[in-house]
């Protein structure tokens, strides 16, 4: 069974999130295609979509929401201008797991930080949400929504994408596209 592609409106703000299951660090972006386009990386580069606000969510594995501040970075990357945020939930330091690799933001608990879920020892990583502003601009369609993640501690970059229908300019239409 299929769902319908969520409805955004151009000039609005909408909320995204994804999960991870093995935490390489690094920093991701989101980003939009039409879908009558070819899907490549340079359509998807186009469009680079910039975050609302300067914070992302965490929604922990064991229940409750932290905000985590943004480390976000839009010099010298690729499109020039467009915005990639460091991934919040720090990994490992040194391979026996005993401490996160940088401080963990205030009121996490230890299912906010570790290489990977690992619901045998209670460590379920959480889904870090992020709210995105739209451009007026935007044409009404249909649009393939791409995330893409750069690794940091692999030469890994990962992808996933959902199908979204943009309408006619607005301030609503909050609504949310889990990766």
């Amino acid at each position: 069974a299929s769902s319908a592609p969520a409805s955004w409106r151009a000039g609005g703000v909408v909320e995204v999130g994804w999960g991870i299951a093995a935490n390489h660090g690094g920093g991701y972006a989101y980003r939009l295609c039409p879908a009558s386009a070819p899907l490549t990386e340079e359509c998807f580069q186009a469009n680079h979509l910039p975050f609302a606000d300067a914070a992302s969510t965490l929604r922990l594995g064991g229940g409750g929401e932290v905000r985590a501040p943004a480390a976000d970075v839009s010099k010298g990357t690729v499109p020039a201008g467009g915005a990639w945020r460091r991934n919040p939930v720090p990994a490992c330091r040194g391979g026996s797991c005993d401490a996160p690799q940088f401080p963990p933001p205030a009121g996490c608990d230890a299912t906010c930080w570790g290489t990977s879920d690992n619901a045998s020892i209670g460590r379920v990583l959480p889904v870090i949400v992020d709210r995105l502003k739209l451009p007026v601009s935007l044409r009404p369609g249909r649009y393939v929504l791409g995330f893409r993640w750069d690794c940091e501690a692999t030469s890994q970059v990962w992808a996933s994408c959902s199908d979204v229908t943009i309408l006619s300019g607005g301030a609503g239409g909050v609504s949310a596209a889990q990766q």
